[in-house]
């Protein structure tokens, strides 16, 4: 099962664990099936578990969703709403995008009240990339932000290796040596258009080399005929316990877009 964890930041202290995807890495037809809001239905998917501070059901928040799909299918385009309340158990169900049919999908938070959060918007092609290439739990994390009505945040998925060539991908939180971290080339991202400086793994800054000044280095990591970019941190700065078992990578691109990749890890004290 993967996960996209999203939270919610209200006027106060409110933070909620938004989005936990159960989704098929199979799904590959040609033309857009019927989407929309529909019953849970796991195993093919995105499952919405909406969750406050002390694991509790949210009651009253609505959940606005939207598809704008690539042409020629922008006749499929569509929206819905659906309202949490504790009867539910603050489950519904959303069918995403085919695997191969370009849209974006937009989702934001509105309360009772009037409140309204950030729009967030992702990409169906680089959300199938990420959800396929990885094995960690989930695939990207939000906070939406009741204080941003109206702005959009494009978070744009990429796919990591942390400790390429490591099956485990452990990290051990005495260590003060660097882990490495694969950042690979897909049809959808070339990490060449990274802003190297504002790279971050769980709070860590990336290394910059002493002789060189330069964050990380170009590598066919992979084997796929793409440079792909390698770059480490310091294990000692990482924001981890052992209780995680994720790591998330962090940045923007030249032109200012969020970009998110996430990794299975094994921490050892």
């Amino acid at each position: 099962m993967k996960k996209f964890k999203l939270f919610v930041l209200g006027a106060a202290t409110l933070a909620l664990l938004l989005l936990q995807i159960a989704c098929s890495s199979s799904t590959t037809v040609s033309a857009p099936q019927s989407s929309g809001i529909v019953p849970v239905t796991p195993g093919n998917a995105l499952l919405f578990s909406v969750l406050g501070e002390q694991a509790r059901t949210v009651n009253g928040m609505a959940i606005e969703i939207s598809v704008k799909f690539d042409e020629p299918f922008g006749i499929y385009d569509f929206g819905g709403t659906r309202r949490i309340y504790s009867g539910s158990n603050g489950l519904f169900s959303f069918e995403p995008p085919p695997s191969n049919t370009p849209a974006t999908m937009f989702f934001r938070v509105v309360t009772l009240a009037g409140g309204v959060s950030d729009t967030l918007a992702i990409n169906s092609i680089e959300y199938w990339e990420a959800i396929v290439a990885t094995e960690a739990d989930f695939v990207g994390v939000h906070q939406f932000d009741f204080s941003k009505t109206g702005q959009t945040t494009n978070l744009k998925l990429i796919v990591v290796n942390i400790r390429p060539g490591s099956e485990l991908n452990s990290i051990n939180l005495s260590s003060d040596g660097f882990i490495s971290v694969a950042i690979l080339a897909t049809p959808s991202f070339d990490p060449a258009s990274l802003n190297r400086s504002s790279l971050t793994l769980e709070g860590a800054a990336a290394r910059i080399k002493s002789r060189s000044s330069n964050i990380g280095t170009f590598d066919d990591v992979d084997g796929d005929g793409d440079l792909d970019l390698v770059v480490q941190f310091p294990t000692a700065d990482l924001e981890l316990t052992e209780a995680d078992t994720e790591a998330v990578l962090e940045a923007t691109t030249l032109d200012g877009v969020l970009i998110q990749g996430v990794d299975a890890i094994i921490v050892v004290p």
